[in-house]
């Protein structure tokens, strides 16, 4: 992935502490330059963002809201990428296609997370006991 330690405009968190919330209006993606930072749906696992892994852009690019909630897991520094500074890094053709390999990576994780809750619902539907 990209090194963002370049960047310039960055916020720390203490673990526990919540980056965003699911419905929030996005106006910036995140890179983690220290610590680890986990998105959940709820009580579901989305996946885990760690050093110079970005997390967020799916609201930056699209301009809607949130669609999932980012904590810090450990003490954590993370560089804030604004629309303009996105719009400038995408002109890389290596940051283009690693933003592209990112969200491919999210839609296939939401269409497994989808499959996966459809299924337990169909055997719920007919009776089978499924453990969450």
């Amino acid at each position: 992935m990209f090194d963002f330690s370049e960047e310039k405009n960055y916020r720390t968190y203490k673990a526990g502490e919540t980056i965003f919330t699911v419905g929030e209006r996005g106006y910036d993606m995140y890179a983690v330059i220290e610590g680890e930072i986990e998105i959940r749906l709820g009580s579901n696992y989305i996946s885990t963002a760690r050093e110079n892994e970005v997390f967020g852009e799916m609201a930056l690019i699209d301009q809607k809201d949130r669609t999932a909630t980012a904590y810090a897991v450990k003490d954590s520094t993370v560089a804030v990428i604004c629309e303009d500074r996105f719009r400038e890094l995408v002109k890389d053709p290596d940051f283009a296609v690693d933003m592209m390999r990112v969200v491919s990576s999210r839609l296939r994780t939401e269409m497994r997370i989808k499959r996966e809750l459809s299924h337990e619902a169909s055997l719920r539907a007919v009776g089978i006991s499924v453990a969450s």
